[in-house]
């Protein structure tokens, strides 16, 4: 059964949440901010940062502060990303 998405969850969101998975799996480690900047076309690191607070509150990727390259995709981001991937 698919996740019911909140209306809270924007294409931004779904944008932000792709690039990281896309990262991850191109460079097989996590992006950093900067990485992620560049992959939505953002002009701003600020910006990123708002929308990882975003994605964190909705579950969509875990992170530990103060730590570099430490975003990673939760189960509920990987369903959002990749809809039910076969397993």
């Amino acid at each position: 059964m698919k996740t019911a998405w909140p209306a809270e969850v924007t294409a931004k969101d779904v944008k932000a949440t792709a690039a990281v998975a896309r990262f991850a799996m191109e460079h097989h480690y996590a992006p950093s901010t900067r990485d992620l900047m560049e992959a939505t076309g953002v002009t701003s690191t600020a910006t990123v940062h708002e929308r990882l607070k975003r994605l964190q509150a909705h579950g969509l990727i875990t992170r530990i502060p103060n730590t570099h390259r430490s975003i990673r995709l939760t189960a509920k981001g990987v369903e959002l990303v990749c809809g039910r991937c076969p397993r």
